[in-house]
């Protein structure tokens, strides 16, 4: 066989054509896979979220199995002291044990609270401090993988104003030997226990100033010891715990900065009320108060994961039911010393209070109809 001599052989190739149909094509398919795999990725990290909530209801449990109560939601202080909160307690029984050790038995003392923890913290090397490095300690069960929220908790953002407050711990900052304060940035959590309707009860603990958030009708508040026959409405329909995420400031597992303070961003670092719906928007930036730092909201689309107080653990709609019914957020000033005025006002409860309010109190005897 033979073949002429400079005769060129011809190969096939795409037209521009046919090369532009291709990438359009491609273009297509890529349109049509990203969101599946958005959506695949974010299923898992709420399959994550709800694990964590639920191992963290379990430790709740094994907490009132040997204490035959709840731990507190936060410990009874006077205006910026900072105390442990229900997730410091229940730190053994998340394998946390040498973590718990190490922050409560200090040097000289055992058995310190978080005052004393930040008072060492000062004198041991400030923010280098072995306590100060324990408080900062990031915990994976106290974080939901859809939260975008830092692991260090900010204090401050910077804004054209100047510095505006999320979740300041500033007035017990350590600072080194000769040092000034710095602001302190604890470890973050996006689970915070429910506190119940109210978010403003006032009350006059023995000894200490008059202050917010003494008592509610949820599970987790200051100085709380709730048991499982405390929980009339029963556990499949009381909420325990719930998430919170960077939008709403988030929170904290070493406890909260200032226990009376309730009504505003330094108390809500560990618990969350119902006052409000989930997801609510927050206000403006100006405004004195946003309710969304002191509710529940998450980075889930449509609401949010909570734990019941039986350990299940239920997505909440953010189109969930909620009426206040026109009841007083605050309460009476009482003391705690005598629980003498130990009320809740007239209207309360009352059958305009919605079911998302109904889920967070724990004995209002309201009943919890449908789908929720």
């Amino acid at each position: 066989m033979s073949r002429t001599f400079g005769q060129r052989t011809r190969v096939s190739a795409f037209t521009l054509v046919e090369l532009l149909v291709v990438i359009a094509i491609i273009g297509v398919l890529v349109g049509l896979l990203l969101p599946a795999v958005q959506a695949a990725r974010e299923a898992a990290r709420r399959t994550q979220c709800v694990n964590n909530l639920k191992n963290l209801a379990l430790a709740l449990h094994n907490y009132h199995d040997a204490n035959k109560h709840f731990p507190p939601g936060f410990d009874l202080a006077n205006y910026f002291i900072p105390t442990w909160g229900w997730t410091y307690y229940t730190l053994p029984q998340l394998e946390q044990a040498g973590l718990h050790d190490l922050l409560s038995r200090g040097p000289n003392s055992r058995n310190r609270t978080l005052a004393q923890v930040f008072t060492d913290a000062a004198a041991n090397g400030g923010l280098s401090s072995p306590e100060a490095f324990a408080l900062q300690t990031q915990i994976p069960i106290f974080r939901c993988p859809s939260d975008s929220t830092p692991g260090l908790l900010p204090a401050y953002e910077s804004t054209s104003g100047g510095e505006y407050p999320l979740r300041p711990f500033d007035t017990t900052a350590p600072a080194p030997p000769g040092g000034t304060a710095h602001v302190f940035q604890p470890a973050t959590s996006n689970y915070v226990g429910c506190s119940g309707f109210f978010y403003g009860r006032l009350c006059t603990p023995a000894g200490l100033t008059p202050g917010f958030g003494c008592d509610n009708s949820g599970i987790f508040f200051v100085g709380s010891k709730i048991s499982f026959k405390d929980i009339a409405d029963g556990t499949s329909n009381t909420l325990l715990l719930g998430e919170r995420d960077e939008r709403c400031n988030s929170g904290s597992w070493i406890g909260t900065a200032s226990p009376p303070d309730i009504n505003h961003r330094r108390g809500y670092f560990q618990v969350g009320s119902t006052r409000w719906g989930v997801n609510e928007p927050a206000p403006p930036k100006s405004a004195s108060f946003r309710g969304c730092d002191a509710s529940f909201s998450s980075a889930h689309p449509g609401g949010a994961n909570f734990a019941m107080a039986d350990a299940s653990v239920r997505f909440i709609n953010e189109s969930i039911n909620y009426d206040n019914g026109d009841v007083p957020h605050g309460m009476p000033v009482y003391n705690m010393a005598s629980m003498k005025e130990s009320y809740y006002p007239a209207n309360w409860p009352n059958d305009n209070v919605g079911v998302f309010h109904r889920l967070g109190s724990r004995d209002e005897g309201l009943i919890v109809s449908g789908e929720f």
